[in-house]
């Protein structure tokens, strides 16, 4: 087994509210991924510029597939929401990660590791 370990980040200036998603390439067939998304940085660039200083920043997985028998890619299969920054995958085809954040700078990063039969 070889064990494949990558790091990624995102990053989001939100100065009202927005989302970031960030899709990975096809994993090969028979690939069994842990994945995590942490939120390593939030910025208030825009405290005291809006009437509510109120800000929020997340991060999470929002979604994977993987390879059914014949050999094609499953539906998306959808994590639990906020609350799912990690999952292990078994013959994980994709990945999808997101950050969220409203009236903030934030920062996000990706860790993969992936182990291929």
């Amino acid at each position: 087994m070889a064990t494949f370990p990558q790091g990624f980040y995102i990053s989001l200036v939100a100065p009202i509210d927005g989302s970031l998603e960030f899709t990975t390439d096809p994993f090969d067939p028979g690939t069994n991924v842990f994945a995590s998304i942490s939120l390593n940085q939030i910025d208030t660039l825009f405290e005291g510029k809006f009437p509510d200083s109120t800000f929020t920043a997340t991060s999470y997985i929002g979604w994977w597939t993987f390879y059914l028998p014949d050999g094609t890619e499953s539906p998306q299969q959808d994590g639990s929401g906020f609350t799912q920054n990690s999952a292990l995958l078994q013959n994980v085809a994709r990945i999808n990660f997101v950050l969220f954040a409203e009236r903030a700078w934030a920062i996000a990063q990706i860790s993969i590791f992936a182990e291929q039969a």
